[in-house]
């Protein structure tokens, strides 16, 4: 690593983070996600950028509405801060709104939110990550509870698998099949509320030398006692005593 900068882009929002494309060796992709604009999809190479969709009510009962490309707010329309992140490879971007829902969006094709999966007590996402293996998701939200969601889809075939989910569920529309997508998706694992009392991941374990510490190596006066003893004050123990006495 040169510590050379590959590129630069410039938003019209401050970003609050930005993640690359985990698919290649060298990322044409990257996410971001501004303070007060919905997260898009950067391409590195062209600079165009392609806002990503933030809620449901921006899908309609006939499908997805078109994405929005090379533009971050019309100046009217605000956004709070939405947490985002790609999947294990990178095919699927899953995203947390302020309405308690983490959104599965293909950005690949246009940016259509496939699944959607709405959180207990529809709390405000704070941060939304994968694990290193994509096996599960992890949520922190604005009720203090952290979440883990187990991924039921393939993790190099989740575009197709997700395909078929919609496909299998024609007879629904909207919001209600997005829902049902999302409970083949993401499945939740486990819930952690309030303060972390304990964390247990091995036994500790310490190793070392053991010194025996000699005081009276730096105070030769220092006298070391084996047990507790009456302490008797000498009667010229904290007499001021010139330098000069000192001396002789």
């Amino acid at each position: 690593m040169s510590g050379k900068r590959i590129t630069r882009i410039v938003l019209q929002q401050t970003p609050l983070q930005a993640r690359l494309h985990p698919g290649s060796s060298k990322p044409s992709l990257c996410l971001a996600c501004p303070l007060s604009c919905a997260p898009m999809i950067i391409d590195l190479n062209t600079g165009n950028t392609t806002s990503l969709k933030v809620s449901t009510l921006e899908v309609s009962d006939n499908g997805p509405a078109p994405g929005s490309r090379n533009r971050c707010t019309d100046g009217i329309t605000s956004f709070s801060p939405t947490a985002a992140c790609f999947s294990k490879h990178g095919n699927l971007v899953y995203v947390g709104n302020s309405k308690g829902e983490i959104l599965v969006i293909n950005h690949i094709d246009g940016g259509e939110v496939r699944a959607m999966v709405p959180i207990p007590g529809g709390s405000v996402v704070k941060n939304i990550v994968f694990s290193g293996n994509g096996q599960y998701l992890l949520t922190n939200s604005n009720d203090r509870i952290i979440r883990i969601y187990e991924n039921l889809l393939p993790l190099k075939d989740e575009v197709r698998a997700l395909d078929d989910l919609n496909e299998s569920l024609n007879d629904q529309n909207g919001v209600e099949k997005l829902k049902a997508v999302g409970s083949k998706c993401l499945t939740l694992f486990r819930e952690f509320q309030d303060s972390i009392t304990k964390v247990h991941w091995k036994a500790p374990c310490f190793s070392g030398d053991d010194y025996t510490e000699n005081w009276s190596a730096f105070a030769p006066d220092f006298k070391e006692l084996e047990e507790n003893e009456e302490y008797v004050e000498r009667e010229d123990e904290f007499d001021l005593i010139p330098e000069t006495e000192k001396v002789r």
